[in-house]
């Protein structure tokens, strides 16, 4: 089996907003409506949506959070109009946003945008014992822009091996308000083989290791989620580009 590469970066702009080929997603507006007061804090400093999919994340900063949605009053900015967004309101004095996930994922990401500057922001990723797992470091465009843009830049990972914990942001200003729109989330990584695609024994050599190390094809299925082994054997057709 594959998947031993390290966490991959992934940077993305509005003409590839999906940003990361999610299979779930977490929208910020299950927290409430926006602030009666934009930019106003209405929520705390921590809070705990959960995604589409069940997993639990739990979002703390240091001063609270305030409830926005790209196109009004509240925030006129670079994302897609009508993104439900979270931000750390006005003159927030936040060093880091943290995300702490319930589950571990294989991928992560979200658009980010001040409301004024421009600034860079850093963002991290972790495992469960908190070990660094791979950084960007990216402009983030910033100011009004109506029509809302939907430009803002997409901070992201993938990685292969499902050990994300955890997502931090680092704003590196802090006399300005930050907002992110929906968490986009791989909740599994996809499942790779012994062969390699587009060479004449990908199958035959994934098929080959898969009994070496579960002792037969059917309690490979049955190990890796699959419903019979011809459904693992059409996954294996799929992934050698047959």
């Amino acid at each position: 089996m594959a998947g031993n590469s390290a966490p991959l970066p992934i940077h993305r702009t509005n003409a590839q907003k999906a940003g990361i080929p999610a299979n779930d997603l977490l929208d910020w507006g299950q927290l409430g409506p926006q602030c009666p007061a934009a930019g106003g804090i209405c929520l705390p400093n921590t809070v705990t949506p959960t995604s589409n999919r069940g997993i639990a994340i739990t979002v703390t900063d240091t001063g609270g959070f305030s409830r926005a949605d790209e196109g009004t009053i509240a925030w006129s900015g670079h994302f897609q109009l009508g993104d439900h967004l979270l931000t750390d309101g006005n003159g927030s004095q936040t060093k880091t946003i943290t995300f702490t996930l319930d589950k571990l994922v294989a991928g992560i990401g979200l658009e980010l945008g001040y409301d004024s500057g421009p600034f860079p922001a850093t963002v991290q990723i972790f495992d469960d014992k908190g070990k660094l797992l791979s950084t960007i470091t990216q402009p983030v465009i910033s100011g009004a822009c109506i029509p809302s843009c939907n430009d803002a830049p997409f901070f992201g990972f993938y990685d292969p091996k499902g050990r994300i914990a955890s997502f931090v942001i680092n704003p590196n200003e802090l006399g300005t308000s930050l907002a992110w729109n929906q968490l986009s989330l791989i909740d599994e990584p996809a499942l790779t083989f012994a062969g390699t695609p587009g060479q004449a024994n990908c199958r035959s050599q994934s098929i080959a290791t898969l009994r070496g190390l579960y002792g037969g094809l059917t309690n490979a299925a049955a190990a890796l989620g699959f419903t019979s082994t011809a459904a693992l054997r059409n996954d294996i057709k799929e992934y050698c580009g047959e």
